[in-house]
């Protein structure tokens, strides 16, 4: 038998671990568990004994037969085991392997010995079918990870729990380990002064964030290709932001990502910033659309579209329409753009704004919108967005996805002039 505190190298086994010793360090919890997973419950007058990978009811000190370890559930919780009407709730977990039939028959074998009333629970990562669970209770590790944020405010084990399943994915995806489907879900940006902005976390926030984006159908009425998953991989530990893309290509088309206009998704330390990218190597018809504007009419719809982020984001402070030109040279076709030049600069400097102190000053957003429209040569991109700030409190919970479409949708005046068509 392995102690609760052992230490264990497998992906499952870590997990397994985790939760129970979530479970056993709040015994409230642990008793809203055992209700919300099979819809038993229990009270302060039950006792709760909350075990890992042996047979609830044996002898822990006995030696165990082949048979036994084979049905040995990852985790079982053992409610008033010394009284007249035990029960015991068996939990098994699965994220990359298959969960059978078998398995949880061989479970209910085991304890079966020692309990007569007894409850299984299979926690996998991805949906399973009903001949698969038998009469077993199921949640997914999605649904587990959103449960116990319900008491994340008022249990420290809770967010002790959550923060290691982000760890736990994280470390999953970056060793190329085999997850069938995210464990965790996105449920708002909490980078903080307590809770700081940090590469590998933003990157599996990134993850789920444009996963929960493709789902909505209104940026596929815009152009957004759902289907396509954005980078194959984005790679390092270390960075000072990260940045993944929903492309505006049209399904028939093909060629890379940077052949199209596309939205950028990014964090850095500050902000998470949703971005029309512009790239370099954009079809010269679509370049051609706009470079057909007059610098009015380009402002113009730089001013709906500031118009419309204000309908979504308010009038506080916390966030700014930014439009930004950017030169960059490539040593290599794999190496990192080295910037050679950039400006960025308010959309509200052509017109100006009191209420947040900016003067007007249309030459920025002229100059910039000139620079690219004139350019034949260098390698040049533009983008037209917002950046929000990390702090602002629209970012906090699950609604962040809704708001940050929403931005993206308040770009279809530039979009439509664009006129990408969509075959």
């Amino acid at each position: 038998m392995r102690n609760i505190f052992d230490q264990y190298h497998q992906s499952e086994n870590r997990l397994t671990h985790a939760l129970v010793s979530t479970l056993i360090s709040d015994k409230n919890l642990a008793r809203s568990f055992c209700t919300w997973c099979c819809g038993r419950k229990t009270t302060k007058k039950d006792t709760l004994k909350i075990e890992q990978q042996t047979v609830p009811g044996s002898d822990p000190l006995s030696d165990q037969s082949q048979a036994d370890k084979k049905g040995l559930p990852d985790a079982s919780i053992i409610v008033n085991e010394f009284s007249d009407k035990p029960w015991v709730l068996l939990i098994e977990n699965k994220i990359g392997s298959t969960l059978t039939r078998d398995q949880l028959k061989r479970h209910y074998k085991t304890t079966a010995r020692y309990f007569e009333d007894i409850e299984i629970l299979a926690i996998t990562a991805t949906a399973q079918a009903s001949k698969t669970l038998g009469t077993a209770h199921h949640k997914t590790w999605k649904e587990v990870f959103a449960w116990f944020g319900q008491y994340k405010q008022q249990s420290f084990w809770t967010q002790q729990l959550r923060e290691f399943m982000h760890i736990l994915e994280s470390q999953m995806l970056e060793d190329n380990k085999h997850l069938p489907e995210f464990l965790t879900m996105f449920d708002g940006i909490h980078f903080s002064k307590q809770q700081p902005y940090a590469y590998r976390s933003a990157k599996l926030l990134l993850r789920n964030l444009t996963s929960e984006l493709r789902k909505i159908k209104k940026l596929k009425e815009i152009g957004v290709d759902i289907d396509d998953t954005g980078r194959h991989a984005i790679t390092g530990n270390t960075g000072t932001h990260v940045w993944d893309y929903l492309t505006l290509r049209p399904k028939k088309e093909s060629g890379s990502f940077t052949d199209w206009p596309h939205f950028t998704v990014s964090f850095n330390a500050q902000s998470t910033n949703v971005r029309l990218t512009l790239p370099n190597g954009m079809k010269t018809h679509l370049k051609n659309n706009l470079r057909s504007l007059e610098q009015d009419e380009f402002c113009n719809l730089l001013r709906q579209t500031t118009k419309n982020f204000k309908k979504c984001l308010g009038k506080s402070n916390d966030w700014i329409p930014i439009i930004q030109l950017i030169q960059r040279h490539f040593k290599s076709q794999r190496s990192k753009g080295i910037a050679d030049g950039e400006v960025n600069a308010d959309l509200r400097t052509m017109d100006g704004d009191t209420t947040h102190g900016i003067k007007a000053n249309p030459y920025w957003v002229n100059g910039i919108f000139e620079s690219w429209k004139n350019n034949r040569g260098p390698n040049i991109q533009m983008q037209v967005g917002v950046s929000i700030s990390n702090e602002s409190n629209t970012l906090g919970d699950k609604s962040a996805v809704q708001l940050l479409a929403n931005c993206m949708l308040a770009l279809k005046p530039v979009i439509d002039e664009l006129a990408i068509k969509q075959k």
